[in-house]
């Protein structure tokens, strides 16, 4: 079974950087990630927070917000995330486009953002859709690194 591992690697400023891998045989670096802010276990400030470390099962799905199917972060029973709802991956580029969301795109090493976010997007979501479909859905692990954490 292939899935996703989410190693966060970085924070800055309101910015959590990550690394977005495809685990198959081997892993395969797909993209960098930004989130919000990881805060402690038990605390969550609304669109400023990152979700929790840990295991999860990415669908695709009809999203409101955006007016397409996009891919929508869940449990591992797929039902919705208990205090994060409608956690998807998306293209953005600053913390305040996140709302708890996983953003992709590319990082330069250094800066609070990521760059090129919609052609990364273009380019990650048919792997997703291509999996989805013949796994129903992919797990995700999202891990955190040191110097993540408030």
């Amino acid at each position: 079974m292939r899935f996703l591992k989410l190693n966060r690697i970085k924070r800055i400023n309101a910015s959590t950087i990550g690394e977005l891998y495809l685990i198959d045989s081997s892993p395969l670096f797909l993209c960098h990630t930004l989130e919000d802010v990881v805060r402690k276990p038990g605390v969550k400030i609304d669109g400023e927070t990152a979700i929790p470390e840990g295991e999860y099962a990415v669908i695709i799905d009809y999203s409101s917000r955006f007016k397409t199917n996009m891919p929508h972060i869940l449990k591992t029973n797929l039902k919705e995330l208990d205090t994060f709802k409608g956690v998807r991956i998306h293209p953005g580029n600053y913390s305040k486009d996140t709302d708890g969301c996983i953003l992709v795109g590319e990082w330069d090493g250094k800066s609070d953002f990521i760059i090129k976010s919609r052609d990364t997007y273009k380019k990650v979501f048919p792997i997703f859709d291509n999996i989805i479909k013949e796994q129903n859905f992919i797990k995700l692990f999202i891990k955190n690194g040191e110097g993540v954490m408030i």
